[in-house]
């Protein structure tokens, strides 16, 4: 049976979030590459954004052994990423993590709610019916 637009245009939607959630942890070490690179220590860096030295590390590593597809991926990412700009828009990621991980929970659930399947989200995330159930009751997503 085909699906309400509307439906369709939800569960995209919960695939757009994913994928930027995905790609966070790319878009952070790229930052934190840029300002290390320009000669900051992650030190400095981390006591600039205003978080420990080892989620600096964290940031770099994550850049380091990113994939070409991630790097494509946070070029994608919806932040200017400006030279000039790391430690503002570092800061600004500070909390996006928990804001997105919000909003693809809502979404999914309002997807669900509209006549999507548990299995239209996993498919268009290319997570487990598992995980996309765990966001649906807003348990922790496992190893991320």
């Amino acid at each position: 049976m085909p699906h309400d637009p509307d439906v369709d245009l939800l569960v995209e939607a919960v695939a757009a979030v994913h994928r930027e959630l995905a790609a966070l942890p790319v878009v952070r070490g790229l930052l934190a590459t840029r300002l290390v690179d320009a000669g900051t220590s992650p030190v400095r860096v981390a006591a600039r954004v205003g978080v420990r030295r080892v989620v600096v590390r964290s940031w770099l590593a994550a850049w380091a052994g990113s994939t070409e597809g991630q790097r494509r991926d946070a070029d994608a990412f919806p932040v200017v990423l400006t030279a000039g700009e790391e430690v503002e828009q570092l800061r600004e990621l500070k909390g996006a993590t928990r804001r997105l991980t919000a909003e693809r929970a809502g979404l999914a659930l309002a997807a669900v709610e509209d006549g999507a399947t548990v299995a239209d989200l996993a498919g268009a995330t290319g997570e487990t019916e598992g995980q996309v159930g765990r966001w649906l009751r807003g348990e922790p997503t496992r190893g991320r």
